[in-house]
């Protein structure tokens, strides 16, 4: 008697591997879009069943899987882009830094003595070309201003302690 691995491996016919990773990234899809679009296992059951005659995505052919992605995007599903989605995940990083930079300058600023709201707008006019803060956006220059504010409280911690 054979046990079950041994009639899996000899009744599935070779597939190349190129064949075999398209597949399953199909099939990761199926169930990606089938998540999405908040199908419950009992309807998807009952999809697969009414159009393909099958219990499971996974015995579907590579062209039913893409019919039946076709399917899914009539129903409204987009697949999403990999490459937005790494844009997108840069982007959001470079914002968190901005945030966190724009953060650094405000703290450093209020530990000034002379901490008046216009000197730090001629601070940002000067270096970064902008009247406010939350307008510069550029992690570069906010690394400059934080050097300025820098070497302005280190001198003023230098006046401070030669008085005492």
């Amino acid at each position: 008697m054979k046990t079950r691995e041994e009639t899996e491996v000899r009744d599935t016919p070779t597939v190349p591997d190129s064949d075999r990773a398209r597949r399953r990234a199909l099939l990761a899809k199926v169930h990606i879009a089938a998540r999405e679009l908040r199908i419950s296992p009992a309807d998807y059951r009952a999809l697969l069943m009414g159009e393909f005659g099958v219990p499971s995505a996974s015995a579907l052919s590579i062209g039913e899987i893409e019919i039946l992605l076709e399917h899914f995007v009539g129903r409204g599903w987009r697949p999403e882009d990999r490459r937005n989605r790494r844009a997108h995940i840069a982007a959001m990083r470079r914002q968190k830094q901005i945030f966190a930079l724009q953060a650094r300058v405000r703290q450093i600023f209020s530990q000034l003595e002379d901490s008046d709201e216009r000197r730090l707008q001629g601070l940002c006019e000067k270096i970064c070309d902008t009247r406010d803060l939350t307008s510069c956006r550029d992690p570069g220059k906010l690394r400059r201003i934080l050097a300025v504010l820098s070497s302005i409280k280190k001198r003023e911690s230098s006046v401070s302690s030669s008085l005492h």
